[in-house]
């Protein structure tokens, strides 16, 4: 299930492309699909990682957690803004905020190519951690069969 969330291209080769692996076992519309062992958790987290909605989900539970914390960050950014600390270093800074216009977007477009990568970053540690827990839902919830059950012996009684 990992390589199949990681790198797709590899799950066929590994049976020379003799079965359909895919197609047969993670397609909701096959019959023999391990989707309809893994209950309503899996069959969540499935969807979730086979849409690529992940980074949307991630983006609006940051959102929903800066907005729950909006308060706090206000009150400590205030405090900075007002602080004698930041107002005594005013001779090293003041010539970043006399600069052009350019410089400034420049700047910006370098934060925002950082902030992109650390939320990628994030993304990757998300997924890697719901792929665990879909692993672990698939280990737990697939049954094992291991063909067709042969009666005892006449002569032996059963364990049960």
């Amino acid at each position: 299930n990992r390589l199949r969330r990681n790198d797709v291209s590899k799950v066929e080769t590994m049976w020379h492309k003799k079965y359909s692996i895919l197609d047969s076992w993670f397609n909701p519309d096959s019959e023999y699909s391990i989707l309809q062992h893994v209950g309503p958790k899996g069959v969540f987290l499935n969807v979730l990682l086979d849409k690529r909605v992940l980074p949307l989900v991630v983006g609006f539970f940051m959102t929903f957690a800066m907005i729950v914390f909006m308060p706090v960050i206000e009150y400590f950014v205030n405090r900075l803004l007002v602080s004698a600390w930041l107002w005594n270093k005013w001779l090293s800074w003041a010539r970043i905020v006399r600069l052009g216009l350019p410089f400034k977007l420049m700047v910006g477009q370098m934060a925002l190519g950082v902030l992109g990568k650390a939320f990628k970053k994030l993304v990757g540690k998300v997924k890697d951690y719901l792929v665990q827990l879909e692993c672990e839902i698939l280990d737990e919830t697939i049954p094992l069969t291991m063909g067709v059950p042969t009666p005892a012996p006449a002569g032996e009684e059963s364990a049960e």
